[in-house]
């Protein structure tokens, strides 16, 4: 049976074509009425030079608010990486103590495999907001992602410390906890965010994938995506497939994320759980043209600067 997946990107495709500037708020209330009424992507902007589209100057706080709605994918229209990187950097420069400006360039430089970068701007993001849920959640993947167990393990349980129930969709905690075999531990607190959220995560799917229970892997992949509707990114299900050793089902799950545009998919060059697939030609094709160089991404794992160390030179 084929899927339609509808990808709403009138915030970006419709605002860059008009004279007028949407307000913030406005934005945002447009975001959440769609999110609400069962959009499940939407482009909500691009960096491009507020110079040629002053219309979407915004953008960064426009995908910051996106982010924090449950369920839902979001898309950033980005001419390439370079241009990415320098709007990144410019929202920097324009404020290098906000929040989403020290977020957004610490996610860019960590999918790109310039760690020392990205830890130095995600410790600065850390000490700007330390109340930061979102921040905190992120935080724990990413250094989950560099190795660095214990600042991920502090900025996990820091997220859980600030508000118990923000585990609504992929408590990132559990993934540490998963990576370190506490699998009780991880597959309580995936059942916690299904319990509040409605929603099966993948995560338990590829906890019992590394636990060797495949059959139970399997069903909970199945339940994952029927809860997700008619949509679900084909690098998350990549995930659960790699972990169970279906490769070619990785592979193929992979390329439909790319041919689909999944806003995550920058991320599988520095996923750990996606190692066993490095030496695959097809593997390092799809790194390729997402715009990644797969030696410097793929070497990010290894160990090197930590975080504090990265933002004394940030």
């Amino acid at each position: 049976m084929k899927r339609v997946l509808i990808s709403e990107v009138g915030p970006r495709d419709g605002l860059q074509s008009i004279a007028s500037i949407l307000p913030l708020t406005a934005k945002q209330a447009w975001i959440t009425a769609e999110a609400a009424a069962g959009v499940t992507e939407i482009e909500v902007g691009s960096f491009v030079s507020a110079k040629l589209l002053p219309q979407l100057a915004d953008t960064a706080e426009v995908v910051a608010h996106a982010r924090s709605i449950p369920g839902l994918t979001v898309a950033v229209l980005v001419p390439n990486l370079r241009g990415a990187e320098a709007e990144y950097l410019r929202a920097f420069e324009i404020d290098s103590n906000s929040t989403p400006s020290n977020y957004f360039i610490a996610a860019f430089y960590a999918a790109v495999g310039e760690r020392d970068k990205a830890l130095g701007h995600l410790s600065r993001t850390a000490k700007i907001d330390p109340a930061s849920l979102w921040v905190s959640n992120f935080a724990c993947e990413i250094y989950r992602y560099f190795g660095l167990i214990d600042e991920a393990m502090a900025a996990g349980e820091r997220s859980l410390q600030l508000d118990p129930t923000f585990v609504y969709s992929e408590p990132l905690l559990a993934a540490l906890y998963r990576e370190m075999g506490r699998f009780d531990d991880a597959i309580a607190l995936y059942k916690k965010s299904q319990d509040i959220s409605g929603r099966v995560p993948f995560g338990l799917a590829i906890t019992y994938a590394k636990m060797n229970r495949r059959e139970e892997a399997r069903e909970i992949l199945k339940a994952a995506c029927a809860t997700r509707g008619s949509y679900t990114p084909g690098d998350a299900t990549a995930h659960v497939h790699v972990v169970l050793g279906e490769n070619e089902e990785a592979i193929r799950e992979l390329q439909r994320a790319y041919d689909e545009h999944s806003s995550s998919l920058h991320f599988i060059g520095i996923a750990p759980e996606f190692e066993q697939l490095r030496s695959d030609r097809r593997f390092v094709s799809i790194v390729q043209r997402i715009g990644l160089e797969p030696e410097k991404v793929f070497a990010a794992n290894a160990q090197g600067t930590t975080a504090s160390q990265a933002l004394s030179t940030t």
